[in-house]
Formats: structure tokens, C-alpha cells, sequence
């Protein structure tokens, strides 16, 4: 079978390891379900089945030929878990894969066995749709994908990442101007007219681990406490990095989510 859906003429990529209680592993924006391969070692070493996919417009999955909204992300979900017959699986997400997550929980409350929030808001940042009109309007241009990288590596990593740089940061460029200018864009721009959650925060029924960094600053810890202090069921765990933590910090990040899913009650 190949390891592809099709919904609303696009293609989602996904891909499944291990053996054990499922775990949904979900990328933030401009990354790909590599971004995930320390983490799913970790996982299926603790006895995990981890399913993972590229988000529409990224990777091997296809840009769709128009605008969509958040909601149709949502719907992909939904469309994944169902294909692959899931029953209360853990969610695992960052940045965008973190609004994902959350949106999913509350959309389906009884159908979330926990969540793990890394790197999220509840809500879009006002500049997001700013941002996204701009991108989309240059997407085209030569050697926009490269520019982007340039302008946003400050703000997805640690002034010591960045400094350190060597493989870690040369595999996330590589990773990165890889992908298309037009999925990003478009992503960007369903993202930022999300439905704020912040007052359904309460709504989730899972046990929540919100896994924060110190020095996000895309969302730094104020927006990881209103997470975790709306959330009834929330842990807060902040690391000492940038936005991206899994990248920055993979052996704390798989610790932290490790000790979180050994906390939790069976599965059953």
C-alpha cells in the first residue's frame, strides 16, 4: 500500500513505525516529518507505534491548487487517523503541528488519549496575516525560499544554536529551502485565520504536557503558561532553547515526552 491519502485532490505522505500504542508525531510549518526521526527512534525504543505525515503543501505531500482554511488541515487529520483506524491515539505536535493537535483535541474529546503541545499558542499572532500576504505575493520570486531562511532563523533558533551550527542546522536549511514557496505561504495564511482557542481551552479532556522554550520568540513562556493554566490537565515543561526544541535540544525534548507517556494510565 502506498503510503499516501488523497483528500480534496491533494496527496498526504505519511508514514508508520513500531509497534505499540500509537503515537500521531505532527510538524510545525516549513518542516517535514524528518524533523521527527530522533523522536520516533525514542518512541519505538519505549514500545510506541508512531504515525507521522507531511502537512499539505510539504514534503511528498502536494500543494493544493487553491487557498484553504485551517479547518481543511483539521479535515486531514481527521481523514489520517480514520484511514489508519486509530482508537485514542496520543498526539504529539509543534508549532503548527501543536495548533493541530489542540484544535483535534477539543473537536474530539472523548477520541485523545494525551496530547503533547510543544511550542504552541492557542491563537494566531496578529502579524501572522501580514506575513502570510507578503509571502504569498513573493512566492514566485527567484530565490525566495533562501531569503526566507535567511530572515527567519533568528526566530526559530537559540542564538547558541545558531552559533554552534555544524549538521543539526545544515539539515534543517537543506530541510527548509526544499520545500515549496507556495505551500508555505499558503499554510501561513490558514493558520493566521485559525478560530482563536483560547477560551476553549478547558475543553480538553486529555492529560497535556505543554512543552515550552525558554527563548521561543514566536511564542515565548507567558503564551506556555496560558496554555498550561487553561488546560485542566496540563504539565508545563520549558527548555532552555529556541522555537524549534526538538531540533535545538532532541535528547531533553525526548526525555521530557518519554516520562510524560510513562505517566500516563494504561491504554485501554
Amino acid at each position: 500500500m502506498s503510503p499516501t491519502l488523497k483528500r480534496d485532490e491533494v496527496e498526504l505522505y505519511w508514514s508508520a513505525e513500531g509497534d505499540g500504542d500509537p503515537v500521531i508525531a505532527i510538524p510545525g510549518l516549513s518542516y517535514t516529518i524528518a524533523t521527527w526521526d530522533a523522536l520516533v527512534e525514542a518512541l519505538v525504543g519505549a514500545g510506541h507505534r508512531v504515525y507521522r505525515f507531511d502537512l499539505r503543501g510539504h514534503g511528498r505531500s502536494s500543494v493544493p491548487a487553491q487557498p484553504y482554511s485551517f479547518s481543511d488541515v483539521l479535515a486531514d487529520l481527521e481523514a489520517l487517523v480514520g484511514e489508519w483506524k486509530l482508537e485514542r491515539p496520543v498526539l504529539c505536535g509543534l508549532s503548527v503541528g501543536s495548533f493541530l493537535s489542540l484544535a483535534y483535541a477539543i473537536e474530539h474529546p472523548g477520541d485523545v488519549r494525551a496530547l503533547v503541545l510543544a511550542s504552541g499558542s492557542p491563537a494566531a499572532r496578529p502579524e501572522d496575516a501580514t506575513l502570510a500576504a507578503q509571502l504569498l505575493a513573493g512566492a514566485e520570486e527567484s530565490g525566495a525560499i533562501e531569503g526566507w531562511w535567511e530572515a527567519l532563523t533568528p526566530v526559530l533558533y537559540s542564538e547558541a544554536h545558531r552559533s554552534r551550527g555544524g549538521e543539526p542546522l545544515a539539515r534543517a536549511r537543506r530541510e527548509f529551502v526544499a520545500q515549496s514557496p507556495l505551500g508555505i505561504a499558503q499554510m501561513l495564511e490558514a493558520v493566521a485565520n485559525r478560530e482563536d482557542l483560547s477560551g476553549r481551552l478547558a475543553e480538553v479532556a486529555a492529560p497535556t504536557l505543554v512543552l515550552g522554550a525558554e527563548e521561543d520568540a514566536l511564542f515565548p513562556p507567558p503564551i506556555q503558561r496560558q496554555l498550561a493554566d487553561g488546560i485542566p490537565e496540563a504539565t508545563l515543561t520549558l527548555l532552555e532553547c529556541g522555537h524549534v526544541s526538538n531540533e535545538e535540544l532532541p535528547d531533553e525534548f525526548n526525555a521530557a515526552v518519554l516520562g510524560f507517556l510513562a505517566s500516563l494510565p494504561p491504554a485501554g
